[in-house]
């Protein structure tokens, strides 16, 4: 990932609110979880959640159900704890969760059919992944051709540091299924629309299955 002069960072969504937090839906829980032992183990995750604070483990107690709304900050720092247990820094964390969240929002019907088209078609439906995934925010794709896409977010300061590994790992995936492969992520472009809302472009480049 690459990005030229950007303005400061928002607030760090670890001074959010509970009010203003709670954007993520529980997919992105239940699926952390999910990774996150298949990934580093049961031991390394449990360790995790038993370092963050109550309020923060409560959004992980029982099974995060998949139509509920969640607290971002609590899932962030969950991760970000699970980043200091296996010493690897979060960004790093972040990408293959997104890959493996990605992969699993889509059905074997949607793989399927990814896998009968081009890299730019199915990433013409991440807007649709993203409203799965949060109830705040927008994501547009706009521009898509054989190669590349250039792909735009409208999001409040709490997902914005999470969105260059966030858009790596999906676009990672979605690429892959679609016979394409060596998805790089570039921010093109960031602004401050006010109001706590940020808007930050990406171009995405990746190898068609033609240049192989």
């Amino acid at each position: 990932m690459r990005s030229g002069q950007r303005p400061a960072l928002p607030t760090s969504s670890a001074t959010l609110t509970i009010a203003a937090d709670r954007v993520a839906r529980g997919a992105n829980l239940l699926l952390a979880a999910e990774w996150a032992e298949r990934t580093h183990g049961a031991s390394a995750w449990h360790r995790a959640l038993s370092a963050v604070a109550p309020a923060d483990r409560r959004e992980f107690d029982g099974d995060p159900v998949t139509i509920g709304v969640y607290r971002f900050g609590a899932l962030r720092r969950v991760v970000q704890s699970l980043a200091h247990q296996v010493d690897r820094p979060e960004d790093e964390l972040v990408a293959p969760l997104y890959a493996f969240i990605a992969d699993n929002q889509m059905s074997s019907v949607q793989r399927l059919v990814a896998r009968l088209t081009t890299p730019s078609v199915v990433i013409a439906r991440l807007p649709s992944l993203w409203r799965g995934l949060f109830t705040v925010g927008a994501l547009r794709v706009e521009k898509a051709t054989l190669d590349s896409a250039r792909i735009r977010f409208t999001v409040p300061g709490c997902l914005v540091d999470w969105l260059a590994p966030v858009c790596l790992g999906t676009t990672t995936r979605v690429v892959e299924l679609a016979g394409g492969g060596g998805a790089t992520v570039w921010e093109a472009d960031r602004r401050a629309l006010g109001a706590d809302t940020w808007d930050v472009t990406f171009t995405v480049d990746w190898r068609s299955e033609l240049d192989a």
